[in-house]
């Protein structure tokens, strides 16, 4: 029969007993209180109560299943939800774990440690609609996280997201000494996606520098110097020669090469005075 004064004193006995780190008579005390009363206003400090003391014994699967319990009573405890997460994972629950973290990102601002583990679980699973944002996330917050950093550009280059991919790929470039190869990543993303063929030259020139004898950027950057004499034909035919020479040592060292182009294509359009320029 329910007695108030019986349910405090259970109640009272239950978090002495967790406290002192007595799970089985914490957990015979809680369980009582909520036998006696499952429904009125002690029950749910007796189910946290319940909850608390059976992690405590490792029980994870009896504190899952009154996790679940408790969040139908209070959806917005982003604590509890996030034990719920957690819980589910280590048990293997990984659609039940991914419903979980789901709404506890959207309860709003988490810390990187749930967004870490997150991401953990949305990769396990492979729901990469779930796990490229969570990365962004991470790594604007943390923006030395090398791994984060990678995966993302792998994600982006193997889905033809250049334009995405370019932000990581300079920051590893510029703040880790990227090798080669990443040199030429982002000099095809200048030229392909971007279309910022000044900013591929100086990326194709710096990976030439290693490699002299690689014909396919050697072709590569004639091509692009062309277009850019294309580009800058304009400046020279309105008396801006002496200005562009300057300009263009912020492009690359080789101007020279650029404004040979430049002077062919105005010998054949019959521009001798700007040639001479």
């Amino acid at each position: 029969e329910k007695n108030p004064l019986r349910i405090e004193y259970l109640l009272a006995a239950g978090r002495i007993n967790l406290q002192q780190k007595n799970y089985p008579l914490a957990i015979k005390h809680f369980g009582k209180v909520y036998e006696l009363d499952p429904d009125g206003s002690d029950s749910t400090p007796a189910l946290v109560g319940l909850i608390d003391s059976l992690q405590g014994e490792g029980k994870v699967g009896e504190a899952l299943s009154l996790l679940e319990q408790l969040h139908v009573r209070e959806p917005h405890d982003a604590t509890r939800l996030h034990e719920l997460a957690r819980a589910s994972r280590s048990l293997g629950k990984m659609k039940q774990a991914e419903k979980y973290y789901a709404k506890l990102l959207k309860l709003g601002p988490v810390d990187d440690r749930i967004l870490f583990q997150a991401s953990e679980l949305y990769e396990t699973t492979n729901n990469l609609k779930m796990v490229v944002p969570l990365w962004e996330e991470y790594v604007r917050r943390n923006q030395n996280y090398l791994p984060f950093r990678q995966k993302l550009i792998d994600f982006y280059l193997t889905n033809n997201k250049g334009m995405d991919a370019l932000p990581h790929l300079l920051f590893i470039d510029d703040k880790v000494n990227g090798n080669d190869q990443l040199k030429l990543q982002i000099a095809k993303i200048y030229i392909n996606a971007a279309g910022r063929p000044d900013k591929a030259l100086s990326y194709y020139e710096k990976y030439l520098q290693n490699h002299p004898d690689d014909k396919i950027v050697i072709s590569d950057i004639a091509r692009i110097q062309s277009i850019l004499a294309n580009d800058f034909l304009s400046i020279v035919e309105n008396g801006g020669a002496r200005l562009l020479w300057t300009d263009l040592t912020e492009v690359t060292p080789n101007r020279l090469e650029i404004f040979l182009e430049m002077a062919s294509l105005l010998e054949k359009k019959g521009r001798f005075k700007e040639l001479l320029e």
